[in-house]
């Protein structure tokens, strides 16, 4: 049978529709792609990882980065842990909350007292460049307090508190001594300056013996190793210890003059005691007087 050109375009058109229809089902067959989710911006975050309280100086193990979206950092949030350590809080932060700027001091020109650790006092002893250890103590470093008291005739030597933090030399402060932001780690540190106060950190107990001290006795620091916290149990020292030589108070020594015996004769002490009487020769009795080997003998 011969196809006409009507059948043929009728035919055409049916194959078009199936291969068509094939096609449609094939693709819907064919899995889903995943739906592309917007890329988000995560950014650091500072947080405290500990409740911080008001006035209280940061310290690297009190907060920590924390990344979140962009869109959902707080306002003001800090993002560089160096922005937050060493500065003060002026409010409680709580753990696992940003801090923002608004909630720290800066650590320039901060009170002194936001560096006194909890439970100890800030006392200030006058120091000159030999008690001070010629000018080169700085703030944060760790002392010994020696006191030299005078006792009747003799001096001791104690030492006092050992361990102690130095707060303050003068003005300057361990937060105002940390380098700015501006100068360089390996810039000349300043030499030694004369000072003539030293605030230092103690217990109310200590300060109390401390200020006992400073106003019976003669003052003294030294100054102790990086990492020298060794507390070492020591005697007072001596005159009578050092020189090996007991020393006489005053009022002894008037005692020992007065108790000295009398000379033979009644003389007092210092003086030369009195010769007995002459006794005068009788007749009978003779005088031999011996020069060298020749004597004569002499008749009254």
């Amino acid at each position: 049978m011969r196809l006409t050109r009507k059948t043929s375009l009728i035919i055409a058109v049916v194959c078009g529709l199936g291969a068509a229809i094939l096609s449609a089902v094939y693709l819907l067959s064919l899995p889903k792609p995943a739906a592309v989710e917007p890329t988000v911006k995560m950014v650091p975050v500072v947080v405290a990882t500990v409740d911080i309280p008001r006035h209280a100086l940061i310290s690297s193990d009190m907060v920590g980065l924390s990344q979140v979206a962009e869109t959902e950092k707080p306002s003001g949030a800090l993002s560089n842990l160096g922005d937050a350590i060493t500065h003060l809080t002026v409010e409680p932060v709580v753990a696992g909350q940003p801090i923002l700027a608004s909630q720290i001091e800066r650590r320039v020109g901060a009170s002194l007292a936001y560096q006194v650790p909890p439970k100890m006092r800030a006392v200030t002893v006058a120091i000159d460049p030999v008690s001070g250890v010629a000018g080169f103590l700085k703030a944060g470093d760790r002392v010994d307090i020696l006191a030299t008291f005078d006792v009747e005739a003799e001096a001791i030597t104690k030492t006092v508190l050992q361990d102690v933090q130095l707060l303050a030399i003068d003005e300057r402060t361990a937060i105002d001594g940390v380098p700015s932001e501006g100068e360089e780690e390996g810039e000349a540190k300043p030499k030694a300056q004369a000072s003539t106060t030293a605030t230092v950190a103690v217990t109310p107990t200590q300060a109390q013996r401390l200020v006992l001290a400073a106003s019976k006795g003669k003052i003294l620091l030294t100054l102790r190793g990086p990492g020298d916290r060794a507390l070492i149990p020591l005697a007072p020292s001596d005159t009578t210890s050092l020189v090996g030589v007991a020393l006489r108070r005053p009022e002894e020594k008037e005692t020992a003059v007065a108790e000295q015996p009398i000379a033979p004769g009644g003389a007092s002490p210092g003086t030369q005691a009195a010769l007995p009487p002459k006794a005068e020769l009788t007749r009978d009795q003779k005088v031999v007087v011996i020069r060298g080997s020749e004597q004569e003998v002499v008749v009254p």
